[in-house]
């Protein structure tokens, strides 16, 4: 008898799920990657405020504007200065959206590598 519930509610589960009822999401997920090698990088040199961007095309059209989240999986930076960055999206749209990295004062980074995950409700 318990294995008949069991069974009913997973069944039920799958029905809601199929039918649309419970939210459905969209999502995608890239890599970035930047160092000294990358034209016209300036996070390892100079002070004050400096950045590198990239456009990020999805490779399939969202149905709505998603949201992008990103991780870190390197940093190699400099010790001589404290660690300061940031990472942010620009210009989301449903086709694309913009990555920028950026730094200031006296950190110095050779290297910074992650992920982006772009999620959409549909």
């Amino acid at each position: 008898m318990k294995f008949i519930t069991f069974y009913a509610c997973t069944l039920l589960f799958l029905i809601l799920f199929s039918a649309d009822i419970l939210p459905q999401a969209t999502m995608e997920v890239g890599f970035f990657s930047f160092n000294e090698g990358t034209p016209g990088y300036t996070l390892n040199s100079g002070e004050g405020d400096r950045f590198v961007q990239l456009e990020i095309r999805f490779t399939k059209t969202f149905n709505s504007k998603p949201e992008i989240v990103f991780s870190i999986e390197q940093l190699d930076c400099s010790i001589d200065g404290n660690v300061r960055y940031s990472i942010e999206s620009s210009l989301v749209t449903r086709e694309s959206f913009l990555l920028k990295i950026k730094t200031w004062q006296d950190t110095r980074i050779f290297a910074i590598r992650g992920k982006w995950i772009a999620i959409s409700d549909e």
